[in-house]
């Protein structure tokens, strides 16, 4: 069996990283905590952790506290919209990197 990506979305004061640490806590994992400064392009971050994750996962579990999805509700709600549809780019990186 290999090793385990953990993707946690919610929204603020839900808990998410106190799940993240529990899980790093059971598994040894790694944690990647997906932040946001606005000179960013989010969408190349974005990629950039998730390849990040897929080198890790050779040696560890993975835990990512906040990807794509926090980043159109957020992004939406605070920010006027967002660069993509959480959606079409999940299912799109997911694809492009063989695992959808």
């Amino acid at each position: 069996m290999g090793n385990k990506l953990y993707i946690l979305e919610g929204a603020d004061g839900t808990g998410k990283t106190t799940l993240a640490n529990k899980i790093l806590e059971e598994t040894k994992g790694h944690l990647l905590h997906a932040s946001y400064k606005k000179d960013w392009n989010i969408k190349e971050y974005h990629d950039d952790i998730f390849s990040s994750a897929l080198i890790l996962l050779k040696y560890q579990d993975v835990v990512i506290d906040r990807w794509a999805v926090s980043e159109e509700v957020y992004a939406n709600a605070y920010r006027g919209g967002s660069m993509y549809s959480a959606d079409d780019y999940m299912i799109g990186i997911l694809s492009k990197k063989g695992i959808y």
